[in-house]
């Protein structure tokens, strides 16, 4: 199971509170003997309870991928007990090592998912740590994965960031452009491509170089600089609409009442 079920399963007018409950249900009667649900996509400890109603607690275990702490096993184990499913399994993912996973077991995780520091050596990393996220499902609703406390949200809705002089705007697709350089330029849609095509390597490596040789020195540096060096920092602005936008996905999903 990922985000992009739960998230997918969104309907507009629907609580995302029963909408995640729904995608556990199907998730279970499609997999009733391997129904490890994900439930950290919104607020772990409530995705908990909703994966125990959801499956009368027979659910086969649940899924934590969001900064899984010691703390947090030990909590979702003492919900799982008191919810009525003692014999759920936890199995946790998350950017995982041998050290974690040590001190997961101890708290009383039961498997892991050890993934990019196998592929990709943590001490020389050759991958980039990012997943892609739907942000606007079947039904036309705009999601957002939130995972409460994690610090690992995703934002909601088709972006466009412009770039100025000396920042950059994060803003909605939708809105009018505030001015400065567009930088997200859709190049395939469905079956078709955009545009004349690729780029030739040659021009794409010249403005990329442009691009950096644009930004300040701070920034360009081998080392980290100094807190107080301002030539490090650029500023990234989200729009009013964006934040907008954010604060209602951040309601929906985390001020909903709490399903009996």
């Amino acid at each position: 199971m990922d985000h992009f079920a739960i998230q997918a399963a969104e309907a507009p007018g629907t609580p995302v509170s029963e909408t995640e409950q729904a995608a556990f249900a199907a998730f279970y009667a499609a997999f009733p003997q391997a129904s490890t649900l994900l439930v950290d996509t919104y607020d772990t400890l409530r995705g908990v309870k909703h994966g125990v109603l959801a499956t009368g607690g027979r659910l086969q275990g649940v899924r934590l991928d969001s900064s899984v702490t010691p703390q947090l096993v030990r909590d979702v184990r003492a919900l799982l007990v008191a919810s009525g499913a003692p014999d759920a399994r936890i199995f946790v993912s998350d950017g995982l090592d041998e050290h974690r996973v040590a001190e997961l077991r101890a708290a009383g995780a039961d498997g892991f998912g050890v993934g990019e520091n196998i592929t990709c050596s943590p001490d020389a990393p050759v991958g980039v740590g990012c997943v892609g996220k739907v942000v606007v499902n079947g039904y036309g609703k705009i999601t957002m994965k939130l995972a409460r406390g994690s610090g690992k949200a995703t934002l909601p809705g088709h972006l466009q960031v412009y770039r100025f002089a000396d920042h950059d705007v994060v803003a909605t697709a939708e809105e009018p452009s505030p001015g400065g350089t567009p930088l997200l330029v859709p190049v395939w849609r469905g079956r078709n491509a955009l545009g004349p095509g690729a780029e030739p390597p040659l021009a794409a490596r010249e403005r990329a170089q442009a691009a950096i040789a644009a930004l300040p020195a701070g920034l360009r540096a081998l080392e980290t600089p100094a807190p107080d060096d301002t030539s490090a920092t650029w500023p990234l602005v989200v729009s009013d609409a964006l934040a907008a936008r954010i604060e209602e996905c951040v309601r929906a999903a985390w001020d909903a009442p709490e399903t009996p």
